[in-house]
This record gives C-alpha cells, structure tokens and sequence, in this order.
C-alpha cells in the first residue's frame, strides 16, 4: 500500500498533456460569491422576522394589560389614574406589569374614568397621529378600551 502525499497530475489520453487536480481561482471566487449572497439575504430575512416578532410580544403584553384594566374597571367602576397602575400588580389582576422585549415600558394614559390609551413603541408599522414619548422614542402604536 502506498500513502499519497500530494496529488498527482492526471494523464489526458486524447490531448496527450497532463493537468492538475483541484479548483482554479475564478472557480473559488464564484463560490465564495454565492455564499456570501445567500448570508446576506438571510441575515436580512432573520431580521426582518425577529423584529416582527418583538413586536407580536408587546402587542400580547398590551392586550395583557388591557384585560387587566377591564377587570379592575369591573370591580372598581372606573379606570386607575396613571399614578395608581399599581394596582395592576398589587391588586392580583397582572402577576407583574410585563416589560417589553427591548426593555422598553408600556405607556399609560388615563383620559376619563372611562377611557384611556396604552402606547407602545413598535419596530415596525406606522406612527400614530398623537405623539407620546416612550423610552426608546415616540410611540407608534395606540390601544384603548373595547
């Protein structure tokens, strides 16, 4: 048995000459090309879909507290004021008042006993007509009471 240690030029029977095994240049730098494509479309993608996905988790969030509110509202007849959302949480209607993905809060705003807004700041989507300041910039999505 013999061990090769390098390739051996393989004999063409019809031109008569001998040529190298292995890949040329241009050859790597085609593939080379094609990877690096393919990784930028996909990073691209994958961003797209986490974003889409942080946002599903605030607007979940939002609903959360939203329904916690309307139970409050239920046993209370009204609405907290914007200094007692405490009672969310103290009261046993939200095990913990949820933080957004990015850490970023939830704003809310008591209009009436009876109305109110909650804002958050989403990473995709239009920007609403009132601006309201969140903790990473100006909020862009609005909920309110059914």
């Amino acid at each position: 048995m013999r061990i090769k240690s390098t390739p051996t030029p393989s004999f063409d029977e019809r031109r008569g000459t001998t040529k190298k095994l292995g890949f040329s240049l241009i050859e790597l730098i085609v593939v080379i090309t094609i990877i690096a494509i393919i990784t930028a479309i996909a990073t691209v993608s994958f961003g797209t879909t986490n974003r889409k996905a942080r946002d599903g988790r605030r607007q979940a969030d939002l609903e959360r507290i939203r329904m916690a509110l309307e139970v409050v509202r239920q046993v209370g007849t009204t609405y907290p004021d914007d200094s007692s959302i405490s009672v969310l949480t103290s009261g046993g209607f939200l095990s913990a008042y949820p933080v957004g993905p990015s850490s970023d809060t939830y704003v809310y705003d008591r209009q009436t006993n009876y109305t109110y807004f909650l804002y958050a700041r989403m990473e995709t989507g239009t920007t609403i007509a009132t601006a309201v300041s969140c903790t990473t910039g100006n909020c862009n999505y609005r909920v309110t009471q059914p």
